[in-house]
């Protein structure tokens, strides 16, 4: 595909959906252009990007677009300290204010992907305010991916969306239903009004709908997906959605001067917060506008989720481990063959080549029905197999058995790197930390260049304090040591899709 027309592409998504993808990026925006094209019923991508170019979409055909180019990957309470701002901070001293004078509150979750974040701010705001009931609560989640919003709207969740959540979080806002699945309380769910919006194009705000004078908005990982002009375009329409001394919410790797400088920046616990300036009234400047940096003091409170309610979500400081530890005991995992006859080869490489299709395609039962199908007559590569289906329990939430896999495919090869990081997503995710480390450790061992397995171990080191902080930060050096040898739209392994221009991105966000 000629450069001319990938730009027209990279056009086309930008004023339709908003989205910027940048030159660099081309690469993975013909992948995504590749899925969305048999969504669409075309034969190949090519002939779906001559459609694209040539005929105008409908709002339906957007949406579908949208579904294919957007990541909703979330969980429950993510990045907790903007959370503990509203909770600690800012609704304490808004409820104040407003008690028994017009008690209400609006608050609008903008990109809300499959739902976790605005239930989080639900369960929260039924913790903050004992008489709820008594309340006029407003929250409004919006996106523009239709396919999520559906899957917010049911309010049903795997294991995956409760990332390091204690059990108890769950008994007290959930109902377990089949497979492993968990359904959000009524009276949770009802707080909650999802809606279609496209934040690049929608009329927002108006006096003539609801995305107005709200008090609090939450914009966190959407703003990177934007152009330069995007953000602050974006950004100076969600200042007019705020009521006076209304917040903007981000994620910290969105933290920019791009912001409309009509915000003033607050700054708690190192997180920084854009409160709506009543006293403001100039118009958008071409460059920033220097706010005043106000530090809240450092409360020691319980937060919903420590242990007042349920378990905090801090780790202890992991011992020290050894680098590597082979000597992994046989799981009770159907028995298959160490070797395939060489015989057999092509044809397992190309049914493997269909299966990591359904897997790409979401298309999870599929893939574990063909697997184990291949497993148990032989007919594909056991190891890669077996961590493929490792892949499918672990997105299905069930880590306890994705965990077996992921051993059961390193008792076969002790040398893979790939199976041992695997295994310390599972275990991260599971909360088993030294665990975690450890098979990291093995990672690295065995492949020192290998950027994720450093940026993960950078991470879980700096959320667990201690003497851990200073490692966490050689290890995202490390990280962008290896991702610097790479180009930028290279895709990761083992990342879904996370190019390393975009990792590297996130991690010089972080090691400040």
């Amino acid at each position: 595909m000629s450069n001319p027309v990938l730009t027209e592409i990279r056009e086309i998504v930008l004023n339709k959906l908003g989205l910027n993808f940048l030159e660099k990026q081309e690469k993975e925006l013909y992948a995504k252009i590749g899925a969305a094209s048999k969504g669409f019923n075309f034969n190949n991508t090519d002939e779906f990007i001559n459609w694209l170019i040539n005929q105008p979409l409908t709002p339906a055909q957007t949406e579908k677009l949208a579904t294919y180019l957007t990541i909703g990957e979330t969980y429950f309470f993510r990045e907790k300290k903007a959370l503990d701002f509203l909770e600690f901070k800012y609704l304490p001293d808004l409820i104040g204010k407003r008690k028994g004078k017009g008690q209400h509150l609006k608050i609008w979750s903008a990109g809300c992907a499959s739902g976790e974040e605005p239930y989080s701010v639900a369960i929260l705001l039924k913790h903050v305010i004992p008489d709820i009931e008594n309340w006029d609560i407003t929250i409004l989640a919006t996106d523009i991916n239709a396919a999520f919003l559906e899957k917010a709207r049911a309010g049903v969740y795997s294991k995956w969306s409760f990332r390091g959540i204690p059990e108890s979080f769950k008994t007290n806002n959930f109902e377990k239903i089949e497979n492993e699945k968990f359904r959000i309380n009524g009276a949770i769910k009802e707080m909650v009004t999802f809606s279609y919006l496209n934040l690049a194009s929608g009329p927002y705000p108006s006096i003539n709908n609801i995305y107005n004078t709200f008090d609090v908005i939450l914009c966190r990982n959407v703003l990177i997906y934007f152009s330069h002009k995007g953000i602050k375009t974006v950004t100076s329409k969600l200042y007019s959605s705020l009521a006076d001394e209304g917040v903007l919410l981000v994620s910290p790797v969105e933290t920019s001067d791009l912001i409309s400088p009509k915000f003033n920046r607050l700054s708690y616990k190192g997180v920084t917060i854009y409160m709506k300036d009543p006293k403001n009234t100039s118009t958008i400047k071409s460059t920033p506008v220097k706010s005043t940096t106000i530090k809240y003091p450092q409360k020691q409170i319980h937060s919903i989720t420590s242990k007042s309610t349920i378990r905090h979500f801090e780790k202890p400081t992991p011992k020290p481990l050894k680098t590597l530890d082979v000597k992994i005991p046989p799981l009770p995992i159907p028995k298959v063959p160490n070797k395939i006859p060489d015989k057999k080869k092509a044809i397992e490489r190309s049914d493997y080549q269909k299966v990591l299709a359904l897997y790409k395609a979401g298309l999870y039962n599929e893939v574990e029905k063909s697997v184990n199908k291949a497993i148990k007559n032989n007919n594909q590569d056991c190891k890669s197999s077996i961590l493929l289906l490792a892949r499918v329990k672990a997105n299905k939430g069930q880590l306890d058995e994705s965990e077996k896999l992921c051993l059961h495919a390193i008792n076969i090869d002790k040398v893979d790197a790939k199976a041992h990081y695997l295994l310390a997503t599972v275990q991260s995710e599971q909360g088993k930390i030294n665990e975690a480390i450890k098979s990291l450790n093995n990672t690295l061992f065995l492949e020192p260049d290998f950027a994720l397995g450093h940026f993960l171990l950078g991470n879980i080191l700096s959320n667990n304090g201690g003497g851990g902080l200073n490692k966490s930060k050689q290890h995202y050096r490390n990280a962008l040591k290896s991702l610097a040898k790479l180009k930028h739209d290279d895709i990761l392994a083992e990342s879904d899709g996370l190019t390393a221009g975009r990792l590297t991105h996130i991690i010089n966000s972080l090691d400040k």
